[in-house]
């Protein structure tokens, strides 16, 4: 059975589309009226007025546009639209999940090129979400702007511009359905697409995470200077509760506008709302909203120190490159890798500033140039950040290739010192054969004048069965003689001949000497199989890695490990490896040497050669 054949995923049915669309703008809707609810309670209104409330905050989760006599307001707080946008992908890949887990163990049995059953099910499954949890939110912003524009004049608030209401609510849910949906299928997508793609991606974000981090460091620090301005727009509320809520919670909302603005400055660029604007090199002065949230913006011509957050920009694309660095074995795919993330982070700025950007009422506009803020990212994270990940690769490369010739020298002395043992081997072999073959000559020819019948008394039957005990003695000799000849003929391959010179490139043998062997093996070893003995003498049985689905790690340990693994140490090149003796391929022509050597010699009274 084919690999599209077997276990294929079953197609994705309608009322689950459907669920999976309607849970997050079904919940969202329910806190909205909540909300609501308990907003005209607290400023005693009536409920008629509910759906225009409804309405009007939906449009602003969505980032639609909204009017009031006259004046535009276009940037809407962040908090609730990021929110929404967490449900929508949660929801996308809760949906996706099952069909991505399928596609991802069918990986392993796909052929090139050939998606399998469970791959295709999981493209449609993705296609399919994507459509009905985008189709949905639209069909309701279409219903909240019908509201707004059958409101009474009581109601001021208006959707500026159908059309531009509809396309924030496909951009807000396309982002967020396309989210989840990575979130989902990340663990096989990755196995389809080069690897530094996955890692670029990933530290593309880990900047951008980085320079709202580094933004909101500095606000922290400018709320601190600036607590007296802190103190008096909150004191705008002229002491009404609710209103000390409305703008605490205004201010929460806005937060990651601030951040993101901030965010512009810190790698170098300018950010602005309405007249005012500021950088870590200028500032100029300018009206801003009575929001305790703007507190963190600078009033003061820059000091020396705020050129310090430039550098911490730059110091984060250097971390994030020698961190990732670790990820890869080759030089190219890293610096691939800082380009996609420089591409990654200039997608997200400019997203952020069409959602950050826009009017605000009669101060005018807020955001900050385009053009100069992703260059200013591509010279940090693509320019700085691929010089830092080819230096650090550069580096492991180099020790890794000092390790590879240091391992490839030994094991050329290796292989020329175990077959200069092999020829001494064969040779004492072959001496001993003589030997042993002389004794046997001699000790038959003392056997036949030894069992010469005499005439005397019970002589022919008292030398008969010494006759036979020299003759089997003899046969014992010239088969032990035999045995040590043909183990020293077949040692001397297994040394690193020319058969297996391939095998002696690939493997390292522990060097040792033939005085320090021992013709009876260790203890605890016994009979082993070669695949055995080759674990234990190369080294293979630790040399597989499980394979997970992180990225792989490079690290100086790993290539101390592969040298241990080798069985050498960092001592000078005449060091012998420790605790090889015995065990190795040496250790066998240590014995047979000894062997051959030994039987150089005639067996005592009372011995016999096994």
């Amino acid at each position: 059975m084919s690999s599209r054949d077997r276990g294929a995923s079953p197609k994705i049915g309608v009322p689950k589309l459907l669920t999976s669309a309607v849970v997050p703008v079904g919940v969202t809707l329910a806190l909205l009226v909540a909300l609501t609810l308990i907003a005209l309670l607290a400023m005693r209104r009536e409920f008629a007025s509910m759906p225009h409330f409804v309405s009007t905050m939906w449009l602003a989760v969505n980032q639609a546009p909204l009017s009031a006599d006259g004046v535009t307001l276009s940037v809407l707080p962040l908090v609730p639209t990021l929110l929404y946008g967490f449900a929508v992908a949660w929801q996308a890949r809760v949906t996706a999940m099952p069909y991505a887990l399928e596609a991802e163990e069918s990986v392993s049995s796909a052929m090139p090129g050939v998606p399998t059953d469970q791959m295709e099910a999981a493209h449609r499954a993705a296609a399919l979400t994507t459509v009905v949890m985008v189709l949905i939110p639209v069909i309701v912003t279409g219903l909240a702007a019908t509201v707004l524009d059958t409101a009474s004049t009581d109601f001021p608030a208006r959707v500026d511009g159908v059309g531009i209401a509809l396309l924030w609510t496909v951009v807000v849910n396309l982002v967020s359905v396309t989210a989840g949906l990575w979130w989902a299928h990340v663990r096989w997508v990755r196995k389809q697409v080069p690897n530094y793609v996955v890692a670029g991606l990933h530290m593309g974000g880990a900047f951008v995470a980085a320079t709202w981090v580094i933004s909101g460091i500095v606000g922290i620090i400018f709320f601190l200077i600036n607590w007296s301005d802190l103190g008096m727009l909150f004191g705008t509320a002229e002491g009404d509760a609710w209103g000390l809520v409305a703008l605490f919670l205004l201010s929460v909302g806005y937060a990651p506008n601030v951040f993101a603005l901030g965010s512009a400055a810190v790698v170098g660029g300018q950010a602005n709302i309405g007249d005012a604007s500021a950088s870590v090199f200028t500032v100029a002065p300018g009206d801003l909203p009575a929001l305790p949230i703007l507190a963190a913006w600078p009033a003061s011509q820059p000091s020396w120190w705020w050129q310090l957050a430039l550098v911490a920009a730059a110091l984060a694309a250097v971390l994030i490159a020698r961190y990732s660095a670790r990820w890869f074995a080759a030089t190219r795919d890293g610096v691939f890798a800082c380009l996609v993330a420089a591409a990654t982070a200039v997608v997200v700025s400019v997203l952020a500033r069409f959602l950050v950007g826009g009017n605000v009422g009669l101060l005018g506009s807020a955001g900050y140039p385009l053009g100069l803020t992703c260059l200013l990212i591509v010279a940090w994270m693509g320019v700085l950040g691929s010089a830092t990940m080819a230096l650090s690769l550069v580096g492991v490369e180099r020790k890794r290739t000092a390790a590879a010739d240091r391992i490839r020298q030994r094991r050329e002395r290796v292989a020329a010192k175990n077959a200069a043992h092999g020829g001494q081997g064969a040779a004492a072999g072959a001496a001993g054969a003589g030997a042993a073959a002389g004794a046997a000559a001699a000790g038959a020819a003392s056997g036949t004048e030894d069992t010469t019948p005499t005439h005397d008394g019970g002589g022919a039957d008292s030398q008969g069965p010494a006759s036979a005990t020299a003759q089997d003695q003899a046969a014992s000799e010239a088969s032990a003689a035999d045995t040590s000849v043909g183990a020293a003929e077949d040692a001397v391959p297994a040394a690193g001949g020319a058969d297996d010179a391939a095998s002696v490139e690939d493997r390292s043998v522990p060097e040792t000497t033939a005085e320090a062997s021992t013709s009876e093996p260790s203890e605890g070893q016994g009979d082993q199989s070669p695949a055995v003995v080759e674990k234990k003498v190369f080294g293979t049985e630790d040399s597989e890695r499980d394979i997970t689905d992180e990225f792989p790690v490079i690290t100086e340990q790993m290539l101390a490990e592969a040298e241990a693994a080798d069985g050498w140490t960092e001592d000078a090149d005449e060091a012998e490896p420790v605790g090889n003796q015995g065990t190795g391929v040496d250790a066998g022509f240590g014995a047979e040497a000894e062997a051959g050597e030994g039987s150089d010699s005639e067996p005592g009274e009372g011995e016999r050669l096994d």
